[in-house]
């Protein structure tokens, strides 16, 4: 993760915040699904504009 363009780092970051808060959030299985294709994302070299549209979803799980 860290060696990766300061572009798919930074969203990686911002998923792996959003993925801390839905584990703090009342666990459905919806939330329990998003963060294990979450995880599985981070371990990905996918590019920025695939990358942009997980972290969207999961910020926006964040905020319901």
């Amino acid at each position: 993760m860290w060696g990766a363009p300061a572009e798919i780092c930074a969203l990686k970051v911002r998923l792996l915040s959003a993925v801390c808060v839905l584990a703090g959030q009342k666990t459905t299985a919806q939330i329990q699904k998003e963060i294990c294709d979450d995880l599985f994302v981070l371990a990905e070299d996918w590019d920025a504009e695939l990358l942009l549209s997980i972290v969207t979803r999961a910020e926006g799980l964040c905020t319901q």
